[in-house]
């Protein structure tokens, strides 16, 4: 195992040692100073993961072409089609509802639970998005409030493909400043980037991105210009 794989283990068994460490302890307060260290750790290891994300999948060699031709489902002219498609990743999801009964067991105060819960939606809110592509665009929604959202304009899209991502243990959405992309890493390798117009991009992993890339740029190449003055 290399050691940029190795990091996202240390950091999960610092957080279990941290928190049993509190569990186990004789003091009086352990409910109260257990969940100040279950927010502060939990802050800490979300803004650590982002730091590494950032690190080592931004590098372009982390992110490879499937092929060097465009994608395309051979869409005749005048042919209508949509592309519909929920990603989960139940670890996350999971995960969320063991953290949030470890919220509730711990006996924080009511200003702990609140930063805690919004750190449990930012964990387990990205554990399940909606992919929907039609003739206005691409659209990529996290369950259950919507919130994130992405949406890009058929008239900003330049272009789509699919693309292979290196072997990572960072999931969830974060800002990629070498691709200058926005990316939901939900589960797989597969990915779908869509290159906007203004040289940004959107990247999310489906396992199908070479159909969801084809319907974008056949549905994109069908697109009058006229229409969008």
């Amino acid at each position: 195992m290399k050691p940029e794989q190795r990091k996202p283990y240390i950091i999960s068994l610092i957080f279990l040692a941290a928190t049993g460490s509190i569990i186990v302890a004789k003091s009086p307060n352990y409910r109260l100073e257990i969940g100040s260290v279950i927010v502060v750790t939990t802050f800490t290891s979300i803004i650590v993961g982002q730091i590494r994300a950032r690190k080592y999948l931004s590098a372009p060699k982390k992110i490879s072409k499937s092929d060097e031709s465009q994608e395309t489902i051979d869409l005749r002219p005048g042919e209508r089609a949509i592309y519909h498609k929920r990603v989960t990743n139940p670890l996350l999801f999971v995960f969320s509802l063991a953290l949030l009964g470890i919220y509730f067991y711990s006996g924080i105060t009511p200003i702990e639970l609140i930063g805690g819960l919004g750190w449990l939606y930012v964990i387990g809110g990205v554990s399940t998005i909606t992919v929907h592509i039609d003739s206005k665009g691409l659209r990529v929604i996290a369950w259950p409030l919507k919130r994130p959202q992405r949406y890009v304009p058929m008239e900003d899209i330049a272009k789509a493909e699919s693309i292979r991502i290196g072997r990572f243990h960072i999931y969830g959405m974060c800002w990629l400043p070498r691709r200058r992309a926005w990316a939901f890493f939900i589960r797989g390798r597969e990915a779908l980037e869509v290159h906007k117009q203004n040289g940004e991009s959107l990247i999310v992993t489906i396992t199908d991105s070479k159909v969801a890339a084809g319907l974008l740029n056949d549905l994109g190449s069908q697109r009058d210009p006229l229409l969008d003055n």
